[in-house]
């Protein structure tokens, strides 16, 4: 077996190497250090989103709830009403129509006796003249 002989020049290269596979080692470690600080950040980051979501999901459950509540009492207490004033202006509506039909033959009648009477007196009145050229 050869003995091997550390020359000056083999060791200064090997403490080179070993001090640049250092210097690379830091560098490497640095980095994973500022990635777990970054992932770190990042899941605080997710946890806080997380939280302010599940209070949110809870503040928008609570206006449903109200919101439904809300339409509950309003379909209860203003339904039955508004159905019923609909049907008291449908009542006033079928009213009003047959006053209206009534109205307007009352109008006709009257039309007719007016045109009666003006016929009449249209008569009478040639009747009064032919009667007084005669005498």
């Amino acid at each position: 077996m050869a003995a091997t002989s550390l020359t000056p020049d083999n060791s200064s290269s090997r403490f080179l190497d070993a001090e640049e596979a250092a210097v690379r080692l830091a560098r490497e470690l640095k980095d994973l250090a500022g990635a777990v600080r970054a992932t770190q950040d990042t899941k605080a980051a997710l946890a806080d989103a997380s939280a302010s979501m599940n209070a949110l999901a809870e503040q928008v459950r609570t206006v449903a709830e109200s919101s439904r509540e809300s339409i509950d009492v309003i379909k209860e207490a203003s339904g039955p009403r508004i159905l019923d004033e609909v049907a008291s202006v449908e009542k006033q509506v079928e009213a009003n129509a047959v006053a209206l039909e009534r109205l307007q033959a009352n109008i006709a009648a009257s039309t007719q006796r007016i045109t009666y009477l003006v016929a009449t007196s249209i008569v009478l009145g040639i009747a009064a003249i032919i009667l007084s050229l005669v005498r």
